[in-house]
């Protein structure tokens, strides 16, 4: 700018006044270039300030939800959400439970395009079969797998492969499992027994949560992919895909909120990088990768070399095995088999920990589960069968308000509005709406389970408790149900039956005055003490 001011002067020269011209070189001197950096910043601030205002001025009176209630920041940026799912680490769900509908009613509008919906019969509406309320493809992308059964959105594709995948996991298919199950359940015993006896009495304080990883984790391996890590036999339970696993959980939220973000991260901090920075989160995530794709390779190996052994389920010696004898594409299989192994792991040991806690702050439940189960099995030395547990009235009410109130999939798990729109709740929901409803909330309905924090087995034992079986939706409902369902309720059958046959468990002090601490990273984690709980021998 001061250059081209002082050439304009130059050309001047002569033509003024000499008083003039020497005004115009001073003012020159004193001017300051426009295109500076400063500038820019300056300009690029004004021009998202602008553009965030007219924004906002949109989403708050013409945008087609304007006239659902909601927090004023809720409806002009997703900064709301992500308040509550990463600075107060994951506490949206419960936010909107306690605080957002009871003042709003059942449809809040939580982000710009979406619509938070808490109303049990809405919830079926939206997940039964056959409705056109497909998964939201925003929510899905970050976990980079449009071809998996659980994180497709295209219903051809989860139909193909839900195809290949549901022979696998029918309950016939699963029962052949149960001798593997009952396996498994022999050796948690075994490390419980090890621990009281080097407590050098009748009972111990037991570190349960890497117990219980560990038990789900060689059942859900061996049914999977045919893994034989022999975890609980070794002394500190640990291996790096089980790590992987845990640690991965961490991450949900970054994939599913800010999926971009997510992928930067992993490029910014590749698996070393991520290892040496204690980066937990990013480490399980390739972890988890490197372990299934090298399980799936080594069964291609053994494939090749003829040594590949056969299991009693179907003939195949695992489901990974099951579908590339389908001709299934490798890397494929290596995808599902992340959700498959995911899925299997969290929520059932999530399970399995949280019903500890509630039977043991629940003593005359715990009384009751455990004179069932001698009832079963008079003798203590033998384990309880899936098939005598299930047929136990009582036990299956136990097994049922367990699932309900722990709830494993505790997080949204969004549907979009079809484009010609639908009534929801009473409302009409304009068509591209992003629902985002809850399993949490459907079980912490108190007009469908009065008092419904409180742990009652009772409550599915009355003449009219079968009308309740509808909403028990823990592991979600229609077509996109939990593939893995009757593998789940084999593990925590015959898992809690082992337990509480056997033991008797208590709460610590610290325990019983900080309750139960959780948060939800779309699946339920725990925070607050570790699950550690006295245990003692039954005496018969």
């Amino acid at each position: 700018m001061a250059t081209s001011c002082s050439n304009f002067v130059g050309l001047l020269d002569g033509k003024l006044h000499p008083n003039h011209i020497d005004s115009a070189q001073k003012y020159c001197e004193r001017a300051q270039p426009l295109l500076t950096l400063r500038n820019v910043a300056l300009a690029f601030l004004l021009y998202q300030a602008v553009a965030f205002i007219i924004t906002a001025i949109y989403r708050i009176t013409f945008h087609p939800l304007a006239k659902f209630p909601g927090p004023f920041l809720a409806k002009i940026t997703p900064l709301y959400e992500y308040y509550y799912t990463f600075v107060k680490d994951g506490k949206m769900v419960q936010h909107c439970m306690d605080n957002l509908h009871p003042q709003y009613g059942p449809i809040v509008r939580t982000m710009p395009n979406h619509l938070t919906i808490n109303d049990s019969d809405a919830f079926h509406e939206v997940h039964s079969v056959g409705m056109k309320y497909l998964k939201d493809p925003g929510f899905y992308e970050g976990f980079r797998c449009p071809d998996s059964s659980f994180s497709a959105v295209d219903p051809y594709i989860h139909r193909k492969v839900r195809g290949l995948l549901n022979p696998m996991f029918s309950k016939a298919t699963v029962l052949k499992h149960e001798p593997v199950v009952l396996e498994k359940a022999a050796l948690v015993v075994k490390r419980i027994e090890g621990e009281i006896e080097k407590a050098g009495g009748n009972q111990t304080l037991l570190a349960m949560r890497r117990l219980i990883y560990a038990y789900i984790f060689e059942i859900a391996s061996d049914y999977i992919f045919a893994g034989k890590y022999d975890i609980l036999n070794q002394p500190d339970m640990k291996h790096r895909l089980l790590d992987g696993l845990v640690s991965a959980v961490e991450a949900l939220p970054m994939a599913t909120h800010l999926p971009t973000l997510a992928y930067v991260l992993e490029k910014l901090f590749p698996y070393p990088v991520a290892v040496k920075l204690g980066l937990d989160a990013l480490t399980g995530q390739a972890e988890l990768r490197q372990g299934t794709h090298g399980e799936v390779k080594r069964i291609l190996a053994e494939r090749e070399s003829g040594t590949l052994k056969k299991k009693t389920i179907q003939g195949k010696p695992s489901v990974l095995s099951d579908l590339l004898d389908k001709g299934d594409e490798p890397g494929r299989v290596a995808r599902e088999a992340n959700f498959l192994i995911g899925a299997a792991l969290e929520e059932s040991a999530w399970t399995i920990l949280a019903t500890v806690y509630q039977l043991a702050a629940n003593k005359d439940c715990q009384q009751r589960f455990y004179e069932e189960l001698k009832q079963l099995s008079p003798n203590k030395e033998e384990y309880v069968s899936f098939q005598q547990a299930e047929s136990n009235s009582y036990v299956a009410a136990v097994i049922k308000e367990a699932l309900r109130v722990t709830t494993s999939v505790s997080g949204f798990l969004p549907r979009v509005c079809p484009p010609e729109g639908a009534t929801i709740a009473g409302k009409h929901i304009p068509g591209g709406t992003v629902l985002d409803m809850s399993i949490y909330m459907v079980h912490n309905d108190p007009k469908i389970f009065p008092n419904p924090k409180k742990f009652d087995p009772e409550r599915w034992l009355q003449p009219n408790s079968k009308k309740l079986d509808r909403y028990m939706v823990g592991f979600g409902a229609g077509t996109r149900i939990c593939l893995g369902m009757q593998l789940a309720y084999l593990n925590l059958y015959v898992g809690l039956s082992a337990l509480f046959r056997k033991y008797e468990f208590d709460l610590t002090e610290e325990m019983k005055k900080e309750g139960w601490l959780w948060t939800e990273k779309m699946v339920s984690t725990k925070r607050g003490l570790e699950p550690d709980f006295l245990v003692k021998h039954r005496e018969d």
